[in-house]
């Protein structure tokens, strides 16, 4: 094939000048991306140091990727598991004869309020989900 002047290093001005100019450019273009890139990690690095505005404050409903995971891969797998029918509805303590349970478990959490909360986008971010799925289960190895 054709090679260009610029390949054989014999362009204007001799191969040493445009060694040195594609070495200029590439070190302005890797200045530039280092750059984008330190700005990126700040914006994300405060971003994520931000605190999440409380319940009361949220005005509109948000669905990040991890909430959307977890509802429809998460929750679903869980939802769909043979032995998660104890955890689909809430504890009827008396119904179960469990008389101390509101003593023992404080905060009760089970796969259909997580399904509600998901529904209604009530999550905040993903950490807010999986914080009800790890209450469902402490609480479950608490009482029991």
């Amino acid at each position: 094939g054709k090679r260009s002047r610029e390949d054989d290093g014999e362009g204007e001005g001799g191969g040493d000048d445009n060694k040195d100019n594609k070495r200029a450019r590439q070190d302005h273009d890797g200045a530039l991306a280092a750059q984008d890139s330190s700005a990126s990690l700040m914006a994300a690095s405060s971003a994520a140091s931000e605190v999440p505005p409380s319940a009361s404050e949220r005005k509109g409903k948000r669905v990040t990727n991890q909430v959307r995971f977890l509802k429809n891969v998460v929750h679903k797998a869980l939802w769909a598991h043979d032995w998660s029918w104890p955890f689909r509805t809430p504890v009827d303590p008396k119904k179960l004869g469990l008389e101390n349970y509101f003593e023992v478990v404080k905060h009760p959490m089970d796969l259909g309020t997580i399904r509600k909360k998901l529904n209604k986008k009530e999550y905040w971010d993903g950490a807010e989900c999986i914080a009800d799925f790890r209450l469902m289960f402490q609480n479950c190895l608490k009482y029991n």
